[in-house]
């Protein structure tokens, strides 16, 4: 079922266009599928983590659960959208728009979730990190 207040936003990979989408389901098909906390107290460790492309990596994961990429295994069936598939997704081509693409995204949803607008709120959530999401220069 879509929820008709869901804000999307879309990037551009590899010539294709996904929508990003940060609701707090999401988050919480992310922690149980990735068994860590991703959202609120628990999360103090992620988001403390100065690793920007293991951030993105999951971040982008996290923003396309909701409409993955159709992903094959070797047999060409279609198997599950993993974290994997995502961080193949990111190239050091497209690391820094990438990962400002994620954050802006996520920035945004975590800021109507603390206005208490009438997206599902992700209660208890951290600001996320000015330094942490975004692509690494190398310095």
């Amino acid at each position: 079922m879509v929820n008709p207040v869901s804000t999307t936003t879309p990037i551009e990979i590899g010539g294709k266009t996904y929508q990003l989408r940060y609701e707090h389901r999401d988050f919480a098909e992310a922690e149980g599928r990735l068994k860590m906390a991703l959202l609120g107290p628990p999360a103090a460790e992620f988001w403390s983590t100065d690793l920007p492309s293991y951030q993105t990596g999951i971040l982008l994961f996290v923003g396309l659960l909701h409409n993955p990429p159709v992903v094959t295994g070797a047999d060409g069936k279609p198997c599950q959208f993993t974290l994997d598939d995502a961080r193949a997704l990111i190239t050091f081509d497209n690391i820094d728009q990438v990962g400002q693409i994620v954050k802006n995204a996520v920035i945004a949803a975590l800021g109507e979730a603390d206005k208490g607008g009438k997206k599902e709120a992700a209660e208890d959530g951290p600001p996320l990190p000015e330094s942490n999401t975004g692509g690494s220069s190398g310095q």
